[in-house]
């Protein structure tokens, strides 16, 4: 569920803090209200034991929304709606988004841009770690499901060690 609409100059654009795990519900309801709404999403692959593996849309900036108003409506009205906690402020009034970062998250939300392609590892392939506290040290797959995370067998100071990694954190080698 993308909640991205065209950039429209006409509107100011500030950031809201909303209900944890609300950001599309409190899009819609800024929508009912005469806003336009995004909240950048990047898609997940979760697990269920009923249902077994589904897509979902997980939030890039979780407990934010951003909120464009036309030069009608106040900025205060924002604050009214159910779900918004608060708007991000510069002292006591709510800062503006300049026009081009939300041509950018617009842009990057509709391109799919934070979802971010996975590498293909596969059960017993080398990986050197990128990770601070296993920085360089090579590893092997022990198991690499859908999701981020990745096992990795690791044999370091004259141990066996199984760490979880995410795939970001990993080199093929």
């Amino acid at each position: 569920m993308s909640t991205a609409p065209a950039y429209d100059p006409s509107l100011t654009y500030y950031a809201a803090s909303v209900a944890g795990h609300g950001e599309y519900r409190a899009c819609e309801w800024l929508q009912q209200a005469g806003f336009a709404t995004l909240a950048p999403g990047r898609t997940a692959v979760v697990r269920q034991a009923s249902s077994g593996k589904r897509l979902v849309r997980r939030p890039v900036f979780p407990g934010y929304a951003f909120v464009g108003k036309r030069p009608e409506q106040s900025w205060r009205d924002i604050l009214r709606v159910p779900g918004v906690r608060a708007l991000v402020t510069t002292g006591e009034a709510p800062t503006e988004l300049p026009p081009w970062m939300m041509k950018m998250l617009i842009a990057a939300d509709e391109m799919g841009a934070y979802d971010r392609p996975r590498p293909q590892l596969a059960v017993g392939d080398k990986v050197r770690i990128r990770d601070e506290l296993w920085q360089g040290l090579i590893g092997e797959v022990m198991r690499a499901p859908e999701g981020r995370r990745i096992a990795v067998l690791l044999k370091a100071f004259g141990k066996k060690h199984v760490l979880s990694v995410d795939v970001d954190r990993l080199a093929a080698t």
